[in-house]
C-alpha cells in the first residue's frame, strides 16, 4: 500500500509538472505556432512571400536582440536582457495584451524618445517605472564579426545604444514573458517599436525574426504546423534573403 501510494503521488507531481510547463511555454507564445530565427539579418518583405496566398497565417516580422538595460538617472543596470522590435502584428498574436502594444506602438506620440515597454521583472531589476529614462545597449549586427580580418572594432561599430522612456510595465506573463527559449525563468523582456530599433542599428529593412501565428492562443497545436510553412519560404527565398550576391560577368 505505501510502494502504490508513493508511486500514484509521483506520477500526479509528474504530470502536474509537465501540464504546469506546457501551460508557461504556451502562455508565452501567445498564438505563435512556427518562429523563423535565421541566426542572421533578412530582407523584411520576406515576410510577404508568406501573406501572398489566400489563407495565409498572420505573420509577425521582429527583431530578437540580446543586451543590457540601464536607468541613466540612477545607474541601475540589468544584464542578458532581451530586445525585441515589434509591430501592431505582433499584437495579434497576444489579444489580452493588445493595450499595450497600441501605448507603445501609438503614433500619436511626440517625444523625442522612442517609447519602451518593459516586463515586471525587468522593472524591478533597473527600478523602473511608467515614464523613466532606460537605455538599452546591445551588439550591434555586422557582416563581417569583429574578431576576423574584415570585422569593425571601434566601440561605435560594436554596439548599439537606444535610449528612451517607459511607456508601460507588462506583467511576467503573456507578451511580458515572451521568449522562445526552454527555460522556467522569467526573462528580462524590452519592446520597442520595429522601426525604431532599425534605425537605431542602422538595418532598416532588416529583421532577424518572423512569428507565424498558427493557432488561437492559450489552445494545443494545430493540425498542419505552420501551415505549408516550409513550402511557402522554399517559394519566397531569394538570393538576398540568404545572404548571397549574383554577379554576372563575361560569359559567366
Amino acid at each position: 500500500a505505501t510502494a502504490s501510494t508513493v508511486l500514484t503521488g509521483a506520477l500526479l507531481v509528474g504530470d502536474s509538472v509537465r501540464g504546469s510547463l506546457r501551460d508557461l511555454a504556451l502562455d508565452r507564445l501567445g498564438g505563435t505556432e512556427s518562429a523563423i530565427l535565421p541566426g542572421r539579418f533578412i530582407p523584411e518583405a520576406l515576410a510577404t512571400c508568406f501573406a501572398s496566398t489566400a489563407g495565409s497565417p498572420a505573420i509577425a516580422p521582429a527583431i530578437l536582440l540580446r543586451g543590457s538595460g540601464v536607468r541613466p538617472d540612477t545607474r541601475a543596470r540589468a544584464t542578458i536582457i532581451q530586445v525585441i522590435g515589434v509591430t501592431d502584428a505582433f499584437a495579434a498574436l497576444y489579444p489580452g495584451d493588445a493595450a499595450f502594444l497600441a501605448s507603445l506602438l501609438g503614433a500619436e506620440d511626440r517625444s523625442p524618445f522612442p517609447r519602451i515597454a518593459i516586463n515586471r521583472s525587468l522593472a524591478r531589476a533597473l527600478g523602473a517605472v511608467v515614464g523613466d529614462p532606460v537605455l538599452l545597449r546591445m551588439p550591434r549586427p555586422q557582416d563581417a564579426p569583429a574578431e576576423t580580418l574584415l570585422g569593425r572594432r571601434d566601440e561605435e561599430s560594436l554596439v548599439v545604444s537606444l535610449r528612451g522612456t517607459v511607456a508601460a510595465v507588462l506583467p511576467d506573463s503573456g507578451a511580458g514573458a515572451f521568449t522562445l527559449a526552454a527555460h522556467q525563468a522569467a526573462p528580462l523582456n524590452a519592446f520597442v517599436r520595429l522601426d525604431d530599433l532599425q534605425r537605431a542599428a542602422a538595418i532598416e529593412g532588416r529583421i532577424n525574426l518572423l512569428l507565424i501565428a498558427g493557432r488561437t492562443p492559450g489552445a494545443g497545436r494545430t493540425p498542419d504546423p505552420g501551415g505549408g510553412l516550409e513550402e511557402r519560404l522554399r517559394q519566397g527565398l531569394s538570393l538576398e534573403a540568404m545572404g548571397l550576391l549574383l554577379r554576372e560577368g563575361s560569359g559567366h
